[in-house]
């Protein structure tokens, strides 16, 4: 009898190890698949670089893999977006990642900052030359912004944000804007010290633009500036000023 219990004990704790080792070996990570979607040269070497941090967690317990500290980590890279970071049981780890791309640059003092589509500001340096390929990228100053890398664009007044706002929708009506725009200026004040909210965007050829109230309708305003340069031909291409402003009813118009 004594020798059956011992037996069964045995067979017990053999079972219960085999279960352990075996749910140990299931719960082992066995391969990261690393997806990303990048188009500068510079910011692909970073992200093959993190995919090989990466390859780290293969052999590790899933359970001890936590997808908050992945995230964070890739999130260190301002250029690195996080899609998403799956731990899939029990042995797979799928990491999501994009390009924060440059879309523009914000003039300031010392330099430029570069920022993305959503205003997301990427880095800071002292010319304007884009990750890229080295060239220009069309050009926001005169804005009250504050900026901080690795973070969205912040304003200390709702005027000095609905400006910045305003100048970048121009921005972005321009799906050419490297070679159409030359700079975009936000004067929230004039040489007086009087607040006049204005927007001045200069272009490449040399026609510019004048958008009074430029907080107030300024999609609209955008949208008008686009339209009317689309239009624009022969010395008005070069030479002409227009303004846009606020007309009766709430709308716009320009002359």
């Amino acid at each position: 009898m004594k020798h059956k219990k011992i037996a069964l004990g045995v067979s017990v704790s053999l079972f219960a190890a085999i279960l352990i080792i075996s749910a140990y070996i299931i719960c082992t990570v066995r391969s990261v698949d690393f997806k990303y979607d990048v188009a500068t040269a510079a910011t692909e070497e970073e992200v093959l670089a993190e995919r090989e941090k990466l390859n780290g967690y293969v052999g590790k317990n899933v359970f001890t893999v936590k997808a908050d500290k992945i995230a964070a980590s890739l999130s260190d890279n301002p250029y690195i977006k996080v899609v998403s970071v799956k731990v899939d049981f029990p042995a797979k780890v799928t990491v999501t990642v994009e390009e924060r791309g440059e879309k523009f640059a914000v003039k300031c003092e010392g330099g430029y900052y570069f920022l993305d589509e959503n205003e997301f500001v990427l880095d800071k340096r002292e010319g304007n030359a884009a990750r890229a390929d080295g060239l220009p990228l069309p050009c926001i100053s005169g804005s009250n912004a504050v900026f901080a890398l690795n973070s969205a664009a912040a304003f200390s007044d709702a005027v000095d944000g609905e400006l910045f706002a305003a100048a970048a929708a121009i921005l972005k009506k321009f799906p050419d804007a490297r070679n159409e725009l030359e700079e975009i200026t936000v004067s929230r004040y004039n040489d007086g010290g009087a607040e006049w909210r204005r927007i001045f965007v200069y272009t490449k050829e040399g026609a510019s633009f004048v958008i009074s109230e430029a907080d107030h309708l300024s999609e609209e305003k955008a949208e008008l500036v686009k339209k009317v340069f689309d239009e624009l031909s022969g010395t008005d291409r070069v030479m002409r000023t227009v303004e846009v402003f606020t007309a009766e009813n709430d709308t716009v118009d320009y002359e």
